[in-house]
């Protein structure tokens, strides 16, 4: 497996390009956002690309992290073109209905952090799953901190609850104080898929 391909370099981005394209610009992936220019990772390692002014001024989409982007080489690398998107987490802009912030591109799973002592909150996560299905992404719940429930009905209790708010999405209980829960999170993470971890300060994400 190439490296773009590890990233989520699938046929339905390699279709997006045309045989000029192909020859002429490179093909990576944003991986961290650095102002007016991003970090972008290559077949062949990583470099600085420059976002022109043009995206903003006529109005085009700007690349965010997670994008796939086309580059051209120079002495200051810039973006050519955004592919288009599989998915895109986005808010809403404050104060303006209508606008949006898209916060991450082609996310494929969205692993929600939930931590147990502050106990389970149905109608959040209720919400959070279904913002991330509007997405286009998937949701998995994660209850953490769950090594400080040492009764096993009080494990079961909680576990239960988060599962009757997250309908279909899984719902894994775990620690990484322990390591309890951590194998069925990695199964989650197949070769080639994007994850992201979410939740509020407090929540075990570290």
């Amino acid at each position: 497996m190439s490296v773009l391909e590890a990233l989520g370099f699938d046929p339905f981005f390699e279709r997006q390009l045309s045989d000029a394209e192909r020859t002429s610009l490179r093909p990576g992936r944003a991986v961290a956002d650095r102002g007016r220019r991003l970090l972008v990772r290559f077949e062949d390692g990583e470099a600085l690309v420059t976002i022109p002014g043009r995206f903003r001024a006529a109005g085009e989409r700007p690349p965010v992290v997670g994008d796939f982007v086309l580059a051209r080489d120079g002495a200051e690398p810039q973006v050519e073109r955004v592919l288009e998107r599989r998915t895109a987490l986005s808010r809403g802009v404050a104060g303006r209905r209508s606008d949006e912030q898209v916060l991450a591109a082609n996310v494929d799973l969205v692993l929600v952090a939930h931590a147990v002592d502050a106990g389970v909150k149905p109608r959040r996560i209720e919400r959070t799953v279904a913002a991330i299905r509007a997405s286009g992404a998937e949701p998995a719940v994660l209850l953490t901190k769950l090594d400080l429930l040492e009764l096993a009905e009080d494990r079961e209790a909680v576990l239960d609850e988060a599962r009757g708010a997250a309908g279909s999405a899984p719902v894994l209980g775990v620690s990484a104080g322990t390591g309890e829960g951590m194998d069925g999170v990695r199964a989650l993470l197949a070769a080639g898929r994007t994850a992201i971890l979410v939740g509020p300060s407090g929540a075990g994400k570290s």
